[in-house]
């Protein structure tokens, strides 16, 4: 996900959540003052958040895979790696988090955080 996607995504969350707490511009009160409030946090934080969870599924179901691998699934392989490679993960990383949950859901935010604003400096 691109920062300029990425950042449309919270525009367009902080709008709804202003709307639904009706909380106005003129009321002056930060986006964090507005996630606070309504219990939330950035929609990019939870698409990455969610984006990992489906990687850590794959990883499970392709390392329980015994059967021969087919071009389209290599070419789908390499795809998932080169998505793992734009956040810092190696494959050998990915299949040891997807056997350690507690490790990936206490560090999956800080790592698409890591990512995320290295995107955005680029």
């Amino acid at each position: 996900m691109t920062a300029k996607i990425s950042q449309k995504l919270d525009v367009f969350h902080q709008r709804c959540l202003r709307k639904l707490l009706h909380i106005t511009y003129l009321d002056h009160i930060t986006n964090k003052e507005v996630l606070k409030r309504a219990g939330s946090t950035r929609l990019q934080d939870i698409v990455a958040d969610r984006f990992l969870t489906l990687q850590r599924s794959i990883a499970v179901v392709t390392s329980r895979r015994n059967t021969q691998k087919r071009s389209s699934e290599e070419d789908g392989r390499r795809t998932f790696q080169e998505d793992q490679r734009r956040v810092h993960i190696s494959w050998d990383e990915a299949n040891t988090l997807a056997s350690d949950k507690s490790f990936l859901v206490e560090n999956c935010c800080s790592m698409c955080l890591d990512a995320r604003e290295e995107l955005s400096l680029k």
